[in-house]
């Protein structure tokens, strides 16, 4: 019964540790996306003005 007991104990801290890994990753993912939506942003202004007027 004990070995049990540690067993969940263990597979709860996996778990535990698994969630700050998946949590930390998608913080990771969405700065990149502001910065990929913000050079996005830049481009266009860019082809804007290098576009031929006329």
């Amino acid at each position: 019964m004990a070995g049990l007991m540690c067993e969940g104990l263990e597979l709860g801290n996996i778990k535990l540790a698994l969630d700050m890994e998946i949590a930390t990753t998608c913080k990771l993912l969405e700065g990149g996306e502001i910065q990929l939506e913000s050079g996005m942003h830049n481009m266009s202004n860019h082809t804007k003005v290098a576009a031929p007027v006329g």
